[in-house]
């Protein structure tokens, strides 16, 4: 009976055991810091960038290749249903018959007939087998030696460009995740205005049932209420959006749960004084450092076909074995002969039609262009820079004059229900001053969104990781 019950728990544990830890990896969370991090890691975009790596170490193998020694080792058989024919020239038979012609042994009328000198004759083996080994290697070209340094650079250039999706993945994430911060942050306001105004509709109830007041102020502040409850529900279809666009921008599964650990209060807002006035660096910025390195691959790629006018040293070795025989496996016949050769190919280009000259034109145009580009980059950069420090100064300044106006709303109404409270006042003035602490509360979050994204867009513009 133990037993019994032993093996049914231990079942159940199969069993529960991979659904746990199934429910347990379904939902996960993250700060800001951290689901960059996972973006980085996932991206489709950014896996694609990195493939590039192995495939530029393919072709620096492949290119070595070229300068690598060769040895190739070939093996040749033929059988001849008919040996070939030869004609060689006829020297035996006109001796002969004029020999024969001036003893009187034979007459005119019995020479051979004249076949232009030639007669047929028939030589070799039925079978022929050869075996071969060829080595061959570079000893010196000056083009090879350079495009070596270029494919090498080839390499690190594929390198730098991983940074540029990984910039924009970064850039996209930390986007998202500060628009569902801000409007988790815009459902706290509106909850925390809808407790407010629920606490004074239930005092002016009361109120109204002492006589104190009309049913137009009931009215009014149930309509302010189910104003805000329409306004929470929006804000969390917003918020809904918001998270299935930064599962997106991650790579995240759509259907899993994402939880946000970070509140838009733990985002720092602020940035160091030399980001908003001082010199920047062009090497910051992973677009400058590609088109650099480009520039430099061009020029190589000049020098490697102006170095294809030299001359170029490549030597060579060969040994083979060869049978003939007309009988293949007769070992009366003729065995193996060896044969062997050593020696060096000197390859001197003398004319080829300006093909070269032709690509050094064509390489030196785009070094060129490259070159405009990064002048092109340099006046970019700066607008960016200078537009980026603007934006930063103004969404900062809209930011602390929306605070006050916020705190001001906030004193204005306190007053309000407290002077409604005393009887002093009216319901109108309630509702007034409660519509400017909502549009106060609004652009406040709209100014404080403002001012993430254009730190974002700050950071971005300067080149910080």
């Amino acid at each position: 009976m133990r037993t019994k019950i032993y093996l049914i728990t231990l079942l159940i544990c199969v069993i529960l055991t991979p659904l746990a830890a199934q429910q347990t990896a379904q939902s996960q969370s993250f700060s800001l810091k951290q689901a960059v991090e996972y973006g980085l890691a996932n991206h489709n975009s950014i896996r694609s960038a990195r493939m590039e790596i192995p495939y530029a170490e393919a072709e620096i193998k492949e290119y070595k290749a070229i300068g690598m020694p060769k040895l190739e080792g070939n093996i040749n058989y033929q059988h001849f249903l008919e040996l070939p024919v030869s004609f060689l020239p006829d020297f035996l038979t006109p001796a002969v018959e004029n020999t024969l012609l001036n003893y009187d042994l034979i007459t005119e009328d019995q020479l051979t007939p004249s076949n232009g000198g030639l007669f047929p004759a028939r030589f070799g083996t039925t079978n022929s087998l050869s075996a071969s080994l060829n080595f061959s290697t570079l000893i010196f070209d000056g083009a090879y030696f350079v495009g070596l340094k270029a494919i090498k650079g080839l390499r690190e250039m594929k390198q730098l460009q991983i940074g540029i999706p990984e910039q924009e993945v970064a850039y996209n994430i930390r986007k998202a995740y500060l628009a569902v911060l801000v409007t988790r942050e815009g459902t706290a306001l509106v909850n925390k205005n809808i407790t407010n105004l629920e606490k004074l509709l239930a005092e002016t109830r009361e109120i109204y049932k002492n006589g104190f007041a009309e049913l137009l102020d009931v009215d009014r502040l149930e309509l302010s209420l189910t104003n805000l409850q329409t306004e929470r529900e929006v804000l969390q279809r917003q918020e809904q959006m918001a998270i299935a666009l930064l599962k997106f921008q991650m790579q995240y599964p759509i259907s899993q749960p994402l939880e946000l650990t970070d509140k838009i209060a733990d985002i720092t807002m602020e940035v160091a004084d030399p980001a908003l006035s001082g010199t920047y660096l062009l090497d910051n910025r992973v677009e400058f450092q590609v088109l650099q390195k480009a520039s430099l691959l061009s020029q190589l790629n000049i020098d490697r076909f102006r170095k294809s006018y030299f001359p170029s040293v490549i030597g060579i070795a060969s040994y083979s074995q060869a049978l003939q025989r007309n009988k293949l496996f007769n070992s009366d016949e003729a065995g193996f002969n060896g044969t062997s050769l050593v020696g060096v190919q000197v390859n001197v280009p003398i004319f080829d039609g300006f093909d070269r000259r032709s690509k050094i034109q064509k390489a030196t145009i785009e070094r060129d262009k490259i070159g405009l580009q990064i002048k092109d980059f340099e006046q970019v950069m700066a607008f960016q820079v200078e537009s980026a420090r603007i934006a930063y100064r103004n969404a900062s300044d809209r930011l602390a004059a929306r605070q006050k106006t916020v705190d001001q709303a906030e004193r204005i109404f306190n007053t309000t229900q407290t002077k409604w409270r005393e009887g002093v006042g009216s319901s109108f003035e309630v509702t007034n001053a409660e519509r400017e602490v909502y549009t106060a509360q609004a652009n406040f979050l709209n100014a404080w969104y403002d001012l993430a994204n254009a730190k974002v867009d700050l950071e971005k513009a300067l080149g910080v990781k």
